[in-house]
């Protein structure tokens, strides 16, 4: 299980850098599994490991589910259930869970140089 995610976070990292690396390179937002981010391991480690070290990692969590420890990713952003949710619904069903506020778990801002 470990090399197959491994595999994932290194083929992840390499189309991200291969479109960075292009010509007029677009902001770059992954949407991507926390198992594949969680405390710089995964796709960032393979993208430091790549020469991209402007990488930021947001996690989403649900508005009922414990706080993250620093250091765990740049910034959460909360989620909450819209009004309109369907009864049985899962967040991977789409439009069950809207963005409600970010927030920082750095206690410095990190500053690239």
């Amino acid at each position: 299980f470990v090399r197959a995610q491994e595999v994932w976070d290194r083929a992840f990292a390499t189309r991200i850098r291969a479109v960075a690396a292009g010509p007029d390179a677009p902001l770059m937002i992954g949407i991507i599994g926390m198992g594949h981010l969680l405390w710089g391991g995964g796709v960032p480690w393979q993208l430091a490991d790549l020469g991209m070290t402007n990488v930021r990692v947001a996690i989403p969590q649900d508005a009922d589910d414990p706080p993250l420890a620093a250091g765990a990713a740049d910034a959460v952003f909360v989620l909450r259930r819209f009004q309109g949710a369907r009864h049985g619904a899962k967040p991977d069903d789409g439009g069950l869970l809207v963005p409600g506020r970010v927030a920082s778990l750095d206690a410095q801002p990190r500053r690239e140089g």
